[in-house]
């Protein structure tokens, strides 16, 4: 393989892409990765990092488009850590994904399925403003602003969504977005720096229905209140009559981890309700949910028809979280044990059982992971 020297520029043509949205290249037999490339392109691409066994490439000149390239659509989709595949039209992008499950399961896996022999992927109802979820990180402007964004990819870089808006999330979220930005510069609320451990907001969080008429409003922060909680309350009900429940997550740890282990709600429940499937359920804020609803549909119906040559026996649902596949994919026709290890999951997954007339019972504690947490079965009877 010949080497390449950080900064030197190469002429390559893009040969396919990896999971990541990365363009794959190779010059000379050096494979070299360029974010931003797609299958088809010829470009010129700069060295900017070198690894054991690959280098990383920038993007100088796109000599020759590919014929798969499509605009993104969304100023920040060059910076922003958000969508791998926003270059590539929908149709190849579905071609990737199914290459990369196909890959996954012979080259990784060493066994040969109906996904190498051509089944196809099902496209998503929607492939924009499909997601009903949010965790948008807060930052500083350079002028000293709060604003909310996305990390820029592989770092905790926050990048400024336009206008509060992410195409992937419903058009809602970003006037909510806005109302809280402009509480929160009014009042002079300071942002969590997570260098120095001090600041109050650490992230927004939005969870929302299908029909936005059950909105669930969070702000994560760095302490155990929110000055002026009420003016803020005030102001998204009245703009805002599909948010029934607004919320502080408390999370005063030096982690990753988005949500805390304390929920104080200023508003309403520490839930919302959803129907999928014809079924309701009740979702907490630290509850696991699909964030695609329309594709989630499409899933839970096909394992309703894969697994209903067994109805009368018992289906056991690991992670279930709020109960969702089991209870959506029984119809009915299954005795359905769930299990879970997060609190507020067991509990909604309990009550969505009795919102939808399946009766539940609580099994004693059966096993203790070995983290130290504790895992809890729920059985789900027709």
């Amino acid at each position: 393989m010949a080497r390449l020297a950080k900064n030197e520029v190469i002429e390559v043509t893009v040969d396919s892409m990896g999971g990541d949205g990365a363009g794959v290249c190779r010059h000379n037999g050096a494979v070299v990765f360029v974010p931003g490339g797609v299958a088809g392109d010829i470009m010129t691409v700069r060295i900017i990092k070198e690894y054991k066994n690959y280098y990383i490439g920038k993007i100088e000149q796109i000599t020759v488009p590919s014929p798969e390239r499509a605009e993104p659509g969304c100023p920040a989709a060059a910076k922003c850590g958000g969508c791998a595949y926003r270059s590539v039209n929908y149709e190849f992008e579905l071609i990737i994904k199914r290459q990369t499950v196909a890959d996954a399961l012979t080259r990784l896996g060493g066994v040969d399925t109906e996904v190498t022999n051509g089944i196809e992927i099902v496209p998503s109802p929607k492939i924009d403003r499909y997601r009903n979820k949010a965790q948008y990180p807060f930052a500083v402007t350079p002028v000293g602003r709060a604003c909310v964004g996305l990390y820029a990819p592989h770092s905790h870089r926050v990048v400024p969504l336009p206008g509060h808006d992410c195409l992937l999330q419903p058009e809602i979220y970003a006037r909510i977005s806005e109302t809280v930005l402009n509480f929160v510069n009014e009042y002079n609320i300071p942002v969590y720096d997570e260098g120095s451990h001090t600041g109050l907001l650490r992230h927004l969080y939005i969870r929302s229905s299908a029909g936005e008429e059950n909105i669930a409003v969070c702000l994560v922060i760095n302490g155990g209140s929110l000055p002026r909680a009420g003016e803020l309350v005030k102001r998204l009900t009245a703009g805002f009559p599909g948010v029934k429940s607004v919320s502080l997550s408390v999370n005063r740890e030096r982690t990753n981890v988005v949500m805390g282990d304390k929920t104080v709600v200023l508003h309403g429940e520490n839930h919302i309700e959803d129907t999928l499937c014809g079924l309701r359920f009740r979702i907490s804020l630290n509850s696991f949910y699909q964030v695609n609803r329309g594709q989630t549909e499409n899933l839970y119906n096909h394992i309703a028809e894969l697994i209903m040559p067994y109805a009368g026996g018992v289906l056991l649902d690991l992670y279930c979280g709020v109960g969702t596949i089991g209870l959506c994919a029984s119809r009915g026709k299954f005795d359905v044990m769930g299990v879970e290890i997060v609190p507020e999951a067991v509990t909604d997954a309990r009550a969505n059982a009795s919102l939808n007339g399946i009766g539940s019972q609580l099994s004693k504690i059966l096993f203790q992971i070995i983290c130290g947490r504790y895992g809890f079965v729920y059985f789900f009877t027709t």
